[in-house]
């Protein structure tokens, strides 16, 4: 290396040695590989430092087509060695203003990028559309009107593949420019670029929801919409299935902001649109449809429009069997979700007989999900376990109830063990509805233990969140104070129940829907007084009772 001294000569020198690492790649000699390819680089290396921006331009094209070759054979560790160089050459040359090769070369790395991304090699693909964006903006400073829409392209494309390797929030920072700059494109040209701008905020919003910026979304969204809008009535047959999938998205946003109304009117837009859709194309439109109908069912429960909700979800759940018949392991888990969702309407409605037999069918399919992905689904089979267990104990099948909601809670444990804390409420939940079904059957014993385990966990999580989860641990002592007394322990179900008075006085404070809870509790504590003979105790409880009612009219007073 020593002897080639001109930079034509290193430049052939550095193609030479790339051309030989990639043919004992091939071979699968790996050790010489890495050896010629860091001799490669350091020859580059020789070219930077001697400040040859022509011959690195030249270098750089001819990388970032090799690379491109590698794609497309799916040589991919080659490809990703050969894509990092073209890449490191691109800073070098843009730290040196070498902006005359930049227009041809940008082009080769935005395709370049397309092409990693589609051979799975996304990682690579946003570095490669980094360096594009940072030729691009170097060309747009020589010449801002040729080369802002090239720009505008590239910062869209890198906004994707970083969103799809889960860097959203710095998705969300490179859309942002990307919306800017095509905004000014469309204040010159607004029927040319009106589509690419709408498609920019489209994603822009799906991002900022991602990222938990909800109300954000919401406002990018309704511009969306509002863009397609203007688009389909320019063109309904090419425009309409975007619009369909901004509704859809602006739907699940509203929704998360508790605009549930909103959601409902711009849930069934989508569902209609999809539905006109779905007639051209089912194969396409069949999974956005039930998805569509799967979220309108859950706004229309939310606005206790539960009839039309149950109705929705039917629909939803025939579309998705049908796609669980073509390609079980994608759409498993949306009919499963599907299940779980219509068993909860069906319960509220009064069906609960359909409610168990869905929500059966339901706990089978997150087994069967389980078994591939204990980690992902288990929150699912907990849940839906849990759901089971209440609305087995509503008709009547109170030893299923028990055996479901013992397993319920050995799944809650696990999640919780394994440091899923959001998990405690559940987990906390399960265990009172467990204690009331063993009490159900008269397995006293067991359901006290379990009541004071529900306790502990409900002091816990009051601790974080007092004003949520208070309500949750009153009633937990409240039924804990009941078998503790049913199982002859008197004076531990009179220290649990004043414990409960005490915090059901303050839940009245704060709400007086609380007050029959109280009025429940109070009257416990007058029984269990009298029974131990505290008779002057039982009066003063008896008095705050009396109290009590006088002030609140409560319903269920009886003293």
């Amino acid at each position: 290396m020593a002897v080639l001294r001109g930079p034509k000569a290193l430049v052939d020198l550095v193609k030479f040695l790339h051309q030989l690492s990639l043919i004992l790649d091939s071979e699968k000699r790996r050790v010489e590989t890495g050896r010629i390819f860091e001799q490669a680089v350091k020859a580059r290396s020789q070219l930077a430092e001697r400040g040859e921006r022509g011959y690195l331009g030249k270098l750089a094209s001819f990388l970032t087509s090799t690379a491109k070759r590698l794609a497309k054979k799916k040589r991919l560790d080659a490809c990703s060695r050969v894509t990092r160089e073209a890449v490191e050459i691109y800073h070098n040359l843009v730290r040196m203003d070498e902006v005359g090769c930049f227009a041809d070369l940008s082009h080769s790395a935005h395709s370049l990028a397309i092409d990693l991304d589609k051979a799975g090699l996304t990682e690579d693909a946003v570095k490669m559309g980094e360096g594009a964006v940072m030729m691009r903006r170097e060309l747009v400073v020589k010449d801002r009107k040729a080369y802002l829409p090239d720009l505008s392209c590239s910062l869209h494309s890198l906004a994707f593949y970083l969103d799809k390797i889960r860097r959203t929030k710095k998705a969300v920072e490179v859309g942002a420019e990307a919306v800017k700059v095509c905004r000014e494109l469309v204040e010159k040209d607004r029927k040319s670029y009106l589509p690419d701008l709408s498609s920019l905020i489209h994603s822009h919003a799906r991002n900022l929801g991602k990222i938990g910026r909800t109300e954000e979304a919401v406002k990018v969204g309704k511009e969306a919409v509002k863009m397609r809008l203007e688009l389909v009535e320019r063109n309904r047959k090419r425009y309409l299935p975007g619009l369909s999938l901004s509704l859809h998205n602006l739907t699940k946003h509203l929704g998360r902001t508790g605009r549930t109304e909103e959601a409902v009117r711009m849930g069934e837009e989508a569902v209609g649109m999809f539905r006109e859709l779905l007639k051209k194309d089912r194969k396409s439109y069949l999974p956005l449809l039930s998805s569509s109908l799967h979220n309108l069912a859950k706004h229309l429960e939310r606005t206790r429009r539960t009839e039309e909700a149950v109705k929705v979800g039917e629909e939803a759940i025939t579309l998705r069997r049908e796609l669980v018949e073509k390609d079980r392991e994608t759409y498993l888990p949306h009919l499963s979700s599907s299940l779980y969702n219509h068993a909860v309407d069906l319960q509220e409605i009064g069906r609960t007989e359909d409610a168990v037999k869905v929500e059966e069918e339901a706990v089978g399919m997150f087994r069967e999900l389980v078994e591939k992905d204990r980690t992902r689904y288990l929150p699912g089979l907990s849940w839906s376990l849990q759901r089971l267990a209440i609305q087995l104990d509503k008709i009547g099948r109170m030893e299923e109830a028990v055996k479901v909601g013992e397993e319920a809670v050995k799944m809650g444990r696990e999640l919780v063990e394994k440091g899923f804390e959001t998990y405690l409420p559940d987990l906390s939940s399960s265990l009172l509805n467990l204690a009331i079904a063993l009490e159900e059957i008269g397995r006293m014993e067991d359901a006290v233990k379990i009541g004071e385990e529900a306790v502990k966990i409900g002091r816990e999580l009051i601790e974080k969140d007092r004003e949520i989860y208070l309500p949750d641990l009153c009633t937990s002592l409240h039924n804990h104070a009941v078998d503790l007394e049913k199982i002859g322990r008197p004076e531990k179900a009179v220290k649990v129940v004043e414990e409960a008075v005490m915090m059901r006085q303050e839940l009245v404070k704060m709400d007086s829907k609380f007050t029959d809870d109280l009025v429940m509790s109070l009257q416990n504590l007058v029984r269990y007084l009298r029974k131990m003979g505290r008779c002057e105790d039982a009066k003063t409880a008896e008095e705050k009772l009396s109290s009590l009612c006088r002030t609140h009219a409560a319903g269920s007073c009886q003293i």
